[in-house]
């Protein structure tokens, strides 16, 4: 339900490149959830890792990419951490 509900908002992933483009280390992006930013920052080439405690919006991200040759690790863990 969380991709049907926020896949239309994209306004903060075109912030979020806006400050991505200014790196060019690895990027975390934290409670990343179903990769909603992970994902698309990763198709414009940027080496993302996602990291999140919620086992089943891993799960979703992996799945949405599991075909796709992205640079994206996926991490499961407290994000306060």
């Amino acid at each position: 339900m969380y991709d049907k509900e926020n896949d239309t908002y994209t306004e903060d992933v075109k912030f979020l490149e806006k400050w991505a483009s200014k790196t060019k280390g690895i990027i975390i992006d934290i409670a990343c959830g179903t990769g909603r930013a992970t994902i698309p920052l990763a198709s414009k080439g940027y080496n993302m890792i996602g990291v999140d405690l919620h086992t089943g919006m891993l799960n979703e991200a992996k799945k949405k990419t599991s075909n796709l040759d992205l640079q994206i690790e996926w991490i499961e863990q407290d994000c306060t951490k």
